[in-house]
């Protein structure tokens, strides 16, 4: 086989080989003295299928929250992009003191059908945001596709970042308590 073939056959091997995540676990010292979990969704883009998406992901966390006896808000749904980009306002009402705040970014187009969606897991420090997990995902294709697979593996993804906000919780007794809204 000369070299010219050798490499070829050398790079389908590299394409063909299955890529490995760097996904970071999380544990529940990321979430020592967390006492909640904030929720909102920040979209780049008016289209309905696209900002299905979040509901899905956010109210699918909240019920996992609230299972696992944590403590849920979500705020809602802030527009990006045209001319307001700030995140909501947290409530004067709020009854944690210390929550984690989960937001999921979506962006999509139209013609290609394609939307990347990426959520962020952060505590507030000092007026900053130290994130503490995040991960993303693009879909394109079938929209309908786009919008089911998208919801349900980033739900998937936040499985653990729950469990191991409600093994923090039960370890120093915070966020027992439930009271979404």
């Amino acid at each position: 086989m000369n070299r010219i073939s050798a490499a070829m056959a050398l790079a389908a091997c590299l394409l063909a080989a299955p890529a490995l995540a760097q996904e970071r676990e999380v544990t529940p010292a990321d979430f020592t003295g967390r006492d909640g979990l904030v929720t909102q969704c920040v979209t780049f883009v008016k289209d309905k299928s696209w900002n299905s998406i979040y509901p899905k992901v956010l109210e699918g966390g909240g019920k996992l929250a609230e299972k696992s006896g944590i403590s849920h808000r979500h705020l809602g749904q802030a527009q990006w992009g045209y001319g307001s980009d700030k995140y909501l306002p947290v409530p004067d009402d709020l009854a944690m003191s210390s929550p984690l705040f989960l937001t999921i970014y979506t962006r999509g187009t139209r013609k290609p059908d394609s939307v990347a969606i990426w959520v962020s897991a952060y505590t507030a420090q000092d007026g900053n945001r130290l994130v503490v997990w995040e991960d993303s995902g693009i879909g394109a294709g079938q929209t309908r596709t786009i919008v089911n697979g998208m919801s349900s593996g980033l739900l998937d993804k936040l499985e653990p970042v729950i469990a191991a906000l409600a093994e923090a919780a039960a370890v120093s007794s915070f966020g027992r308590r439930t009271s979404s809204s």
